[in-house]
């Protein structure tokens, strides 16, 4: 994935290692972009909105997508 975001890696004793950005963690990012990817193929070009409430990580998000897309964020 590619990013310009800055991200923090955390760890647990009994977890593997897990990256984080701000409230959304990477691996469940990966998996929304991975079914972007798969709606992308099937329907060519796709607008997406992003909502939610403050701080919950939707520059994060747009920045991300943003990345992995080569997208325009309005």
């Amino acid at each position: 994935m590619n990013t310009t975001t800055k991200l923090a890696k955390t760890t647990d004793n009994n977890k593997a290692p897990t990256v984080t950005a701000g409230a959304f963690s990477l691996v469940i990012m990966e998996k929304l972009i991975n079914e972007i990817k798969k709606i992308i193929l099937k329907n060519g070009r796709i607008t997406i909105a992003i909502d939610g409430p403050c701080a919950s990580g939707k520059t994060t998000l747009a920045n991300l997508l943003s990345a992995e897309f080569n997208a325009e964020v309005i």
